[in-house]
């Protein structure tokens, strides 16, 4: 065997063609794969950005829904009510307009005044729902309350509110 000298081969100057191009390729891997993960971690931040602003979204309307029931102002949570409501106060369930509904919880303040309302757990779906359970304490007794809403056009509708006595 000849050994190859630079005068016999004119390349030589290059080196190991073989060395240079595995080296292009695994840069060209490389690179392909930062992008990938450039990629992935660009689409989980805007996951995560759209998910804190939903919930972001909802945590006004659910503090002003809750501030109205602490105060006992029925106006207040009216102007969160749909059109129709579905009250259950203590087992009886009936539909309302958003006008009645105000009138029975006016009522309802009178008659059971807040000393506290507390949030205990509150959630949203991916179909514009939502809803959520709190404590209502009065002087005269303690109450469960489930408020069930919806989004329409970017506004909360509450469509349902139940109160049990415990």
């Amino acid at each position: 065997m000849e050994r190859e000298t630079g005068l016999n081969n004119p390349f030589s100057c290059l080196g190991n063609l073989n060395h240079i191009n595995y080296k292009i390729g695994l840069e060209f891997e490389q690179a392909v794969f930062m992008n990938k993960m450039n990629a992935l971690i660009i689409y989980y931040f805007g996951i995560l950005f759209l998910l804190s602003s939903t919930v972001l979204a909802i945590a006004p309307s659910t503090d002003e829904i809750a501030q109205a029931i602490q105060s006992g102002s029925s106006r207040k949570l009216a102007e969160h009510f749909n059109n129709t409501i579905a009250l259950k106060i203590n087992n009886p369930s009936s539909d309302y307009s958003k006008n009645q509904a105000e009138l029975i919880f006016r009522d309802f303040f009178k008659k059971f005044p807040p000393k506290n309302f507390q949030i205990l757990h509150q959630g949203e779906s991916s179909e514009n729902l939502w809803y959520l359970i709190g404590n209502y304490l009065s002087e005269e007794a303690d109450f469960k309350v489930l408020v069930k809403g919806k989004w329409e056009n970017g506004i909360v509708s509450i469509y349902s509110i139940e109160i049990s006595r415990e």
